[in-house]
């Protein structure tokens, strides 16, 4: 994505296999840092995570996150390189992201991260087939409320 005049450059996507609700987070640097700080804000709020499937970036195949894995007793995952497939929803979702967020922000690039939360809501409000309600509905027993409702 375009830097910001926040200085974020990144999105780090996490999906819930389960539910298929989705997180996006803006973030200034692909690091392990700033992945395990969102990682830890996330189980701050749902609880630990029991298994993590990721690509194989430096962030996720340092010592550090394979020791926050250890330490939190997370089964981690790596896709094979070459096969996005591996982590199918996750790509998938992604590249939805990315084409959206950049449709929404042709007036100016710069300020992508504006949109992420409307995106969120919509990804977490649309009907999926594999689970026969929205993202939101699973976890929270309700359809996900708009200001126009």
């Amino acid at each position: 994505m375009t830097s910001t005049h926040k200085s974020s450059k990144y999105i780090l996507n996490v999906v819930d296999a389960y539910t298929k609700f989705t997180w996006i987070y803006p973030v200034k640097t692909s690091t392990m840092e700033k992945t395990l700080e969102k990682l830890r804000l996330q189980q701050q709020t749902l609880g630990a995570h029991e298994r993590i499937i990721t690509d194989r970036k430096a962030a996720f195949t340092s010592r550090d996150f394979q020791e926050y894995c250890n330490s939190e007793n997370i089964t981690h995952y790596t896709i094979t390189p070459g096969q996005p497939r591996g982590n199918g929803q996750v790509e998938y979702i992604h590249q939805i992201i990315i084409a959206v967020l950049t449709k929404l922000s042709a007036d100016d690039p710069t300020k992508w991260y504006r949109r992420v939360s409307k995106v969120q809501r919509c990804l977490n409000g649309t009907y999926r087939r594999s689970i026969r309600m929205t993202p939101f509905e699973l976890p929270f027993g309700t359809k996900i409320r708009d200001k126009d409702d």
